[in-house]
């Protein structure tokens, strides 16, 4: 529970001077944005919200200039997979052969974690336990 606080207050707090909040409301990501210094055949990773995975790009390519893009793949993930994932509406999954458990989502709307019962298979990625 202390790790899932200590998440969501890193993801929706104004970050280092590498980061920014995005608003919550375009949907976006965390940004960003410095592509001045960067290699031009250097590879860097774009968030796509839809698979909610990060591809790499190159720098030049049209993608590049996506606010949802970053020079490390982790970056990506960190600003971007976990941010979105809170966004997800609470899924309790449906039940099958694993063990039922209380997890956590995080209700974007109330700005809370709120318990709930996971069935064990399938769901989304807003669970934390």
């Amino acid at each position: 529970m202390i790790l899932l606080v200590y998440k969501l207050v890193t993801l929706f707090t104004t970050s280092s001077v590498v980061a920014t909040t995005a608003d919550v409301s375009s949907g976006k990501c965390r940004t960003y944005t410095n592509f001045n210094n960067a290699n031009r055949n250097a590879k860097w990773y774009c968030y796509n919200p839809k698979t909610h995975k990060c591809a790499p790009v190159k720098v030049g390519s049209a993608n590049a200039g996506n606010p949802n893009c970053f020079p490390t793949v982790e970056l990506c993930y960190w600003h971007c997979r976990a941010y979105s994932d809170c966004l997800l509406p609470q899924n309790s999954g449906n039940e099958c052969a694993k063990k039922k458990e209380l997890a956590y989502y995080y209700d974007s709307i109330n700005k809370t974690c709120t318990l709930f019962l996971y069935k064990g298979c399938n769901g989304n990625f807003n669970r934390f336990t």
